[in-house]
């Protein structure tokens, strides 16, 4: 078994070197990339790492913005779980890619390992407002910036995010609170008490079971000697 496993194994070998020798005749550069990325799967199949990482590498020498070389890369280092070069590989494909849709798509990926797996914030929140310029309408984007904006403090940046998207009224209303509740807390480090108080209004409307955040809301308000949002309240 072990020499008939060996003989096919050795014939596997034999074919790709023979592809590999025909890449030569191939004019095409997208059928060339096409073949490389091939011959790297069968590699792959025959424990060959080493040897199905080269043939993506020239691959992507001939286009580094193919999107099927891009996603043969961000596979073979998803399954080595090697995040930090996966996050340089994806950020960088997105920088090179021409469509917007596919730059959007590999930033956002970048991001979110910059996020949650690396935990880099700088990083995650430069790409995060990328992705955003490209579609405004992520939400993982919104929702990511929004978070790591909050916890750093970055008022100017977390407080129209959490408003845009407490606004969506497609949200539901317990979510839509969560949203307020952070606006209104962020309006009010940013010293606008005005508006602070009014988000607090809206959270009542939507929840009227958020307790715990009308008690520490009550605390404020006493504090501040703001009598009406008391007797509100």
């Amino acid at each position: 078994v072990l020499a008939m496993r060996s003989s096919t194994l050795g014939r596997q070998q034999e074919l790709i070197d023979e592809y590999e020798a025909s890449l030569g005749d191939v004019a095409d550069d997208g059928q060339r990339i096409a073949l490389l990325l091939q011959l790297a799967r069968w590699q792959d199949g025959l424990g060959d790492a080493a040897g199905a990482e080269a043939k993506i590498a020239r691959a992507q020498a001939i286009d580094a913005t193919s999107m099927p070389a891009i996603a043969a890369r961000t596979e073979l280092l998803t399954r080595r779980e090697d995040w930090e070069h996966l996050a340089e590989h994806l950020s960088s494909a997105g920088s090179g890619v021409r469509r917007h849709a596919d730059k959007a798509e590999l930033l956002l990926a970048a991001a979110e390992l910059y996020h949650n797996k690396l935990e880099r914030p700088d990083e995650a929140s430069d790409l995060y407002a990328k992705v955003l310029e490209l579609d405004p309408e992520s939400m993982v984007a919104r929702e990511g910036l929004a978070e790591l904006s909050w916890k750093a403090e970055n008022w100017a940046t977390a407080l129209p995010l959490y408003e845009q998207m407490a606004a969506v009224t497609t949200r539901a209303p317990a979510d839509r609170s969560r949203l307020y509740q952070r606006a209104a807390l962020a309006r009010l480090r940013a010293g606008e008490d005005d508006r602070a108080r009014g988000h607090v209004r809206t959270v009542m409307d939507l929840d009227p079971n958020a307790v715990a955040f009308v008690r520490d809301w009550l605390d404020i308000a006493y504090a501040r000697r703001w009598w009406q949002d008391v007797r509100e309240l």
